[in-house]
């Protein structure tokens, strides 16, 4: 979370991990920035839960796999993925790679079902439309008539009484 001290900004979730970066393109001399060549094969990095269909078959990690990986965050914490509680990296990957998009969504919001056939459409130089990220976020909010405003659940003392 962000500065206590600051109301609006204590309130912006930061979700980082850079431990396994890898900057994606290169600021060239004249100051413009070029996406790096991809990598013929890539090892495996990454949180084996988390991690894009792409990286299963070695392909070079991109902006689409961030996306792919933040998805699966959603949906992890809506409803569950549905290898959550597998280990083994051949069972992970076989569940991702052969399940269908419809079964991946199944109790995910209706506004957030298009996001992973169009995920499936990009590659590694493409620049994915964060737009439609946003927009299908903003859907689900208006639909169940949440704001940006609204109090996080540990922000409610409500809420906190009935957990504990």
């Amino acid at each position: 979370m962000g500065y206590r001290e600051d109301y609006e900004r204590a309130r912006l979730v930061h979700i980082l991990d850079f431990g396994l970066s890898r900057s994606y393109a290169i600021r060239m001399s004249d100051g413009k920035w070029v996406a790096r060549r991809a990598r013929g094969t890539a090892e495996f990095r990454g949180t084996l839960r988390y991690c894009s269909p792409n990286v299963h078959e070695k392909k070079e990690q991109g902006r689409r796999d961030d996306l792919w990986s933040l998805y699966y965050v959603f949906i992890e914490l809506h409803c569950g993925l549905p290898w959550q509680t597998l280990r083994d990296k051949q069972k992970v990957e076989m569940l991702k790679m052969h399940m269908s998009d419809k079964d991946l969504v199944l109790n995910f919001p209706v506004e957030l079902h298009g996001i992973v056939p169009y995920l499936r459409t990009l590659d590694y130089y493409q620049r994915p439309d964060y737009t439609m990220f946003y927009e299908g976020l903003v859907a689900v909010m208006k639909r169940v008539g949440a704001k940006a405003s609204d109090p996080y659940d540990w922000e409610n003392p409500e809420t906190v009484k009935n957990i504990v």
